[in-house]
């Protein structure tokens, strides 16, 4: 063989391998990629959420605000829900304000029944 038939097929060998770990580096991707997921959506809406554990996660606030937030609404719709909201959540700080005495000795004969004791008859 020639020296430089000698060197095409080295050339041409080198080329192949060239191409061959190419290849198979694009298949070591695929197979280092893991397999195909797709996350399914939620069947349905639910404010109900669970952590890693399957605990119930505690509300960040009231259950119908975020019931609401779940809700596709026009925009008209949305601000007479918020307005709602809005003056409901006024009437209750105004009731806890004008009966927080009754609610405070409530909380407190609460406190006492759950710690074993009795609540007054006289409340």
């Amino acid at each position: 063989m020639s020296t430089v038939t000698l060197r095409r097929v080295i050339t041409a060998v080198g080329v192949l391998a060239a191409l061959a770990g190419t290849a198979r580096a694009d298949d070591d991707a695929d197979a280092l990629a893991g397999p195909k997921t797709t996350v399914a959506a939620p069947a349905r809406l639910t404010i109900v959420k669970r952590d890693f554990q399957g605990r119930l996660e505690q509300l960040e606030e009231r259950p119908e605000v975020a019931a609401v937030r779940l809700l596709t609404l026009d925009d008209p719709t949305r601000a007479k829900v918020d307005a709602l909201l809005s003056e409901r959540a006024a009437v209750v700080a105004s009731l806890a304000t004008e009966h927080y005495s009754e609610i405070f000795k409530l909380q407190s004969e609460l406190q006492v029944q759950s710690a074993g004791g009795g609540m007054s008859r006289d409340a």
